[in-house]
């Protein structure tokens, strides 16, 4: 027998959650964890989620539902997000700026770190190729001029100090910025 799998992440319980429905803030007050794009059943009869007031959970605040709402989390990995972009390896990639450079820098840049994160640790060991890359985009955006060995040594650096799951990567701002 199959099983039908939840979309998106399954909430735990006290857990707080956007209702995809009503786009209000939920707790799951459920003692199982629940999917909250299912109908669920409570002693026989459909579980009715019921929103969260200010006094229940105290840290909620209005602008998280804005938040929320005007931004939606979305849970793609990396691979599925380089994906949409037809990017697939180092050619693809430089194929992709190349035919992007007439877009802003920071769309560049936001590709440009999930693919180095995706791939963090072989371009760690060999970086040559980010040489090339940023040496164009600084060209392109008109940003400082660097040598490719200060280059090299300033992307050694950066790898050496940072990790794939460093929460503000940004290779761009480091070298430019």
């Amino acid at each position: 027998m199959s099983s039908i799998k939840c979309v998106g992440n399954s909430i735990d319980t006290n857990e707080v959650f956007l209702h995809p429905i009503t786009l209000e803030l939920v707790l799951n007050q459920n003692t199982n964890k629940i999917c909250p794009t299912e109908l669920h059943y409570v002693n026989g009869k459909p579980y009715t989620y019921a929103p969260i007031s200010k006094t229940t959970y105290k840290e909620f605040k209005d602008r998280d539902l804005q938040k929320f709402m005007s931004v939606p989390y979305l849970n793609l990995s990396m691979e599925q997000m380089l994906m949409m972009y037809n990017i697939t390896s180092i050619d693809t990639m430089m194929k992709w700026i190349n035919n992007n450079m007439d877009k802003p820098l920071q769309t560049i840049n936001r590709i440009l770190m999930v693919w180095i994160r995706f791939n963090f640790e072989e371009l760690k060991e060999n970086n040559r190729i980010l040489i090339n890359i940023y040496k164009k985009i600084s060209k392109n955006y008109k940003l400082k001029n660097i040598n490719d060995d200060e280059l090299e040594n300033n992307i050694n650096k950066w790898f050496k100090n940072n990790a794939a799951d460093s929460f503000h990567l940004d290779l761009t701002e480091y070298l430019f910025f």
